[in-house]
């Protein structure tokens, strides 16, 4: 029988159903398909407003893309373990250049496609890694002249996306600067339908 991730690998795109529950079937399956080479930025795509609990006249007209970066970062960063003799655990918060580069080219390109304008997201006040994700995204943020480029902090994002959704077209951050505000926005604990996107953009997995 053929190797399952062979066949994977050879698919243009992968359909996965959400399973709910502490273990779910998928699990082992989902984690070692988001941690291959084949997948790169997150795209939710557009926010979904019919549960929103803001105001009509606040949400109206609203199109936000979120742009998340799904293999660096605190998830996977080494070292991280938990010292049960100690009673002590760590995890490592790991970029490089080229990871953020990487997304950071997918988010101006989108922008290009909308309405020229990309906000990164990142804690660079408290952060080093997220100082490396401004200046990466600033240096990126030149070749495209014609894309507006604004930084926030986590916590004013979600805040703003609370207050002022319009004036948000592509939101760039890495995985674990998500909050439970860029949910709320839509009156729902998930993301709606999203996408993992390959290097090149011709592999996605479609959730």
């Amino acid at each position: 029988m053929p190797c399952f991730w062979a066949l994977l690998a050879a698919t243009s795109s992968t359909l996965c159903r959400p399973i709910g529950g502490p273990k779910p079937a998928c699990c082992s399956c989902a984690r070692r398909w988001a941690a291959s080479p084949i997948c790169g930025p997150h795209l939710p795509f557009r926010l979904s407003l019919q549960n929103s609990p803001l105001r009509p006249e606040v949400i109206e007209g609203a199109d936000i893309l979120f742009v998340r970066e799904l293999l660096g970062g605190l998830y996977f960063g080494q070292p991280r373990a938990w010292q049960r003799e100690s009673n002590s655990a760590w995890n490592t918060m790991r970029y490089t250049r080229d990871e953020v580069v990487r997304v950071a080219r997918v988010a101006f390109e989108l922008a290009s496609t909308r309405r020229k304008k990309v906000t990164s997201v990142d804690k660079a006040n408290v952060l080093e890694v997220s100082q490396l994700w401004r200046a990466t995204v600033t240096e990126i943020a030149a070749q495209y002249p014609d894309i507006m480029l604004e930084h926030q902090y986590v916590d004013a994002c979600a805040m703003h996306l609370m207050n002022t959704p319009r004036n948000f077209d592509v939101v760039l951050t890495e995985k674990s600067l998500r909050r439970h505000s860029f949910r709320r926005i839509r009156g729902h604990h998930r993301f709606p339908w999203h996408a993992a996107v390959g290097h090149s953009g011709r592999r996605r997995q479609f959730i």
